[in-house]
This record gives structure tokens, sequence and C-alpha cells, in this order.
């Protein structure tokens, strides 16, 4: 999280992590292990087998057209865990939730957890590993001196969503004499500057003010570079974070 939160105010996002709680019953009855004081375990069996699964979805919002991308993940409470309380199972279940929603909002794998595949085995081990098949893929190609080819900035060109993204793109192409590019930039550059009026009814407004209740900085200058904010529009935006920050309190 400490890594994300500068690129989505770079980039204008907002990420939002939510629990939800959801409890099955069954009639089979479920057995546990129990350990006593001693260490002696013992099984026990319920005769109502209640199960809760917290259940945890991260949103990414772009607040500039309002495009929502979530991902869930379950994790389910131990009946018993050895050294912890009810809150303290709770949260342990949350934290497993939520890092799993979001390892698959942004498609990440460590290959460290417990559940992970570790190997099936010790024929599989001795296996070599096969080598990918060469893929033409839109990734990013640097020579020797970290500049970009002209088919990467391309690709990156189209993905730029502001002026400050585009100018760092700039700094990065290996041939700037290309007039291609240079006509590409520049219709990129006009299109960027064509900024849409902030509505005080949008879904865009609301998300402007969650992006400003997030931020740890004044940040109504980046959303002024997105949107035209008209003096009417920028007084009910700051009036409005003001009341979140009040109800909050």
């Amino acid at each position: 999280m400490v890594a994300v939160k500068p690129l989505l105010e770079q980039y204008g996002c907002l990420l939002t992590v939510e629990d939800d709680l959801q409890v099955l019953t069954s009639d089979e009855g479920v057995v546990t292990k129990v350990e006593d004081k001693e260490g002696k375990t013992t099984e026990k069996k319920v005769t109502a087998s209640v199960r809760v699964y917290v259940k945890a979805t991260a949103t990414i919002v772009d607040i500039e057209t309002g495009q929502e991308t979530k991902a869930s993940a379950f994790a389910r409470e131990a009946i018993v865990k050895k050294g912890m309380d009810d809150s303290q199972i709770t949260g342990t279940a949350s934290s497993y939730a939520r890092k799993y929603a979001l390892a698959g909002l942004f498609l990440l794998d460590d290959g460290q957890d417990d559940d992970s595949l570790k190997g099936a085995g010790d024929q599989q081990k001795k296996k070599p590993a096969a080598k990918p098949a060469a893929k033409k893929t839109a990734k990013k190609k640097q020579d020797s001196e970290g500049l970009l080819e002209k088919g990467a900035v391309i690709a990156r060109l189209e993905m730029a969503k502001s002026i400050d993204t585009l100018q760092n793109l700039w700094v990065e192409v290996k041939d700037k004499e290309d007039e291609e590019l240079r006509q590409m930039f520049q219709e990129k550059a006009d299109q960027l500057n064509q900024k849409p009026e902030l509505q005080e009814s949008s879904k865009q407004f609301k998300n402007a003010i969650d992006w400003l209740l997030a931020s740890n900085t004044n940040t109504i200058d980046r959303l002024k570079k997105k949107y035209k904010v008209t003096d009417h529009v920028e007084k009910s935006l700051i009036a409005a974070v003001e009341a979140a920050k009040n109800n909050k309190q």
C-alpha cells in the first residue's frame, strides 16, 4: 500500500478495500481439535457447523472517467486458533482476504504464501523448467542507454492520461527527431488539454471528494489539470470535503 499511494495520486485514482462477513451453516456438524492447558489434544464435535468467511473487495476508481475495477477474495475464520481470541481470529482472516484481493486486483504473486504451489513431489522438482515460448508483446524495449524505441513509445503514448505523464515519456524517447512521433505527441497533448468541466452532480465530483479525503496533500491543483473547475464548483468541493472530515470526527 505504501508503494501504490504515490501512483494513485499521480494517475488520479482512488483505491478502497472493504470487508464483508458471510456466515455458512450446516446441520452435519464439524469435528475440530482442541488443546487443553496441559497440551493434550482432543477432538470436539460441534453439532451445528457454523463457518464464518471474510470477503474482502478491493476497488480502484479512475476519478476522471469514473471507471471501476474490482477484485474479491475470501478467507475463512478458524474455529479455534491457539493463542488468539475471537477478534484476533477475525482480524487475521481479514488481513489475509485483503492481501489476496489486492493481489488479484494488481495481478501480484510472490509465490511465498503457505497455500502457494511448492512442488508436487521430488520427481517434479527434478524436471528442468521449460523455457517460455517467445512472444511478441507491446512491452517497452530499451536500448543500452535505457531510452525507449519507437514501438514502445507509441504503446505508452496511447495510455497517457496527463500532460505530466506525456512530458515524462518524452524524456525517455530515443529518437526525438522522428517527425511522426513529434506529431503524435502534439496531437496527444492537444487532446489532453481539452479538459472536461467538473459537474457538481456528477459521479466524478463524488470521486474527487473521496480522492481529496484520501490524499495527504492539497490535490486541488492536480484536479484542475484533469478538469475545468469553476469557482462555484471548487467552493462546493472544498465544503463537501470539510463536511466529510467533520462527520468522521
